[in-house]
This record gives structure tokens, sequence and C-alpha cells, in this order.
């Protein structure tokens, strides 16, 4: 039988613009995992005055952030786009960006939030693989991407959830292959980090389940779940991770689908612990006044 991991080490990889649904899908975390969480934040120029602000957002929470400041120049020949700078690739080389005394990591983007406990996703066995990662597509999109990419038997993933073997990485990732190989492929290469993560390690990724661990609007509709109320009464019951793919995002006043509840119902979780942080902080200071 497994236990509840005494700690949980997570990984976001943003920019300043995403810290607020950051904090709306940490806050979605800790509502559903009472241990201490290790949050360990890859950036390349998030400002200081930011920082500490976020840092002092979870100061009432068992959840502590750890920014790591990560040089771009080692990334200057990868491809990027708008929608795609240079901190996509963190997750690629994870494993020599973080400490070193980190075996096991789960990334999350940050759309993403939290509707359930996560333990028996971070104590997966990951044996000699490299990544837990889920795909969003089918088999025939699969099999396009394969002959795309150049690569045989593998799923396609999708780069928003992946638990990550870092101890076999650091023993067995060839980082010069990868550029390598984005210098081969790089005109075919659309989504660019989940692209090489699908066609390097086809025989090193172990696929999970996308509608419990990384379930969007799309994969709702596409598996014939959405019956309304009975469609969600599944998401409720078995759903654990909800990822706001693509521009469609529930913090927005365009945002049309059925998934904005989950959203707003996190907000109310960080809302929740931000008040009674506030009244305990209160009742200190009243008590140190006596």
């Amino acid at each position: 039988m497994k236990t509840k991991a005494k700690s949980m080490n997570i990984l976001v990889t943003l920019d300043q613009n995403y810290i607020p649904p950051l904090k709306v899908m940490l806050f979605s975390l800790i509502h559903y995992h009472p241990q201490d969480i290790e949050v360990y934040l890859l950036h390349q120029a998030i400002p200081k005055e930011a920082l500490a602000e976020l840092e002092a957002f979870f100061a009432c929470t068992s959840l502590k952030i750890h920014p790591i400041q990560v040089d771009d120049q080692i990334f200057v020949q990868f491809p990027t786009t708008d929608r795609y700078p240079y901190a996509m690739y963190y997750r690629l080389f994870a494993a020599k960006l973080l400490p070193q005394t980190i075996d096991k990591i789960l990334y999350l983007d940050p759309d993403i939030v939290i509707k359930g406990n996560l333990d028996d996703l971070y104590q997966i066995d990951m044996d000699r693989y490299y990544f837990g990662a889920a795909t969003h597509v089918d088999w025939g999109l699969s099999r396009i991407n394969q002959l795309r990419l150049n690569y045989e038997n593998g799923i396609y993933v999708n780069s928003g959830v992946l638990l990550m073997n870092l101890k076999e990485l650091r023993q067995s990732q060839d980082e010069l292959a990868i550029g390598q190989y984005i210098d081969k492929f790089n005109p075919l290469l659309f989504l660019p980090d989940q692209d090489v993560l699908s066609a390097m390690y086809p025989d090193k990724i172990l696929e999970i389940d996308a509608t419990i661990y990384n379930m969007t609007e799309r994969i709702f509709l596409k598996n014939n779940l959405f019956q309304r109320e009975k469609g969600l009464q599944w998401i409720d019951d078995k759903c654990k991770i909800i990822h706001y793919i693509g521009r469609n995002k529930p913090w927005k006043t365009d945002y049309f689908g059925d998934f904005d509840r989950y959203y707003h119902e996190a907000v109310g979780f960080m809302e929740g612990y931000r008040y009674l942080a506030n009244l305990n902080n209160k009742q200190i200071r009243q008590n140190e006044s006596l």
C-alpha cells in the first residue's frame, strides 16, 4: 500500500506575467497536500521584488519557493517563438539546472489547477524511465508526429505535466544530442520542447492517464464525457489535474467552456487561506500588544 509522500518537489518555469495563475495553481496544490512542498522556479529575468512578493505570499503555508535564475545563453541556438520562449527548454535540462540533491520532481504548467491528491502520481516507480507524461493526441496524429520527427513506437507527449526522474537523467541524458537533433529538425519543430521530448526519448517515457492527470476541455469533449452534469460528475470524482491549454484561459473574460468552475474553486481556496492567515496575523499582533 502506498503511503503519502513526506514532501513533494515541484518544478515551474515561467515569466512574471504568469505569476497570478501560478499562485492559484499552487494554492490548489496546497489544498490537497498537507505535507511540505518545495517549489523550484526556473526563470530568466523575474525581478527580485516580484520573487520576494511571491515568496511572502506563501509564507503562511507549508510551501516554499526556491527561485533559480537561468542564463539563457545556453539555449541561443534553439528555436523559439513569442508563445514558446527559451523557458520551455528548462524542462529538457532540468537535471542540469536543478540542485543535484533532488532525484525526482513533478513539473506543472502554471495554467493548471489541482483537484485531487497527487501522491499516487508522484510515487510512481520510474525505474529507468526519464519522464512520466500523458498524450493529448490519438493514434493517427501520433503516427503523423512520428513520421514528422523521425521516431517510432512512442507517444507524443504534452509537456504541461511531467514527472521527472532526475537521477536517471543525470546518469544517461546526452545533452549534446539534444542540440544536434534540434539543428537537424529545426524547420519541422512546431512545439519544440514537446517535439524533442517525444522524438528523442520514446522508450524513456512512461505514459500516464491524461483523463486523470492532464485533463483538458478537448479531451473531455472527445472522450464523450460531455454529458453536462453527468460528465462533470465524472470529472469531480476521477480527475486530479485540469489543464487549460491554448489561449482559452479561465481568468480571461472571453473564456468559453465548462471547466472555469474548477479554476474559480481554486481561487476560493487561495482567498480562504489568505483570509485565515490575515486573521491569524492580526490575532498575533493583538496578543503581542497586550
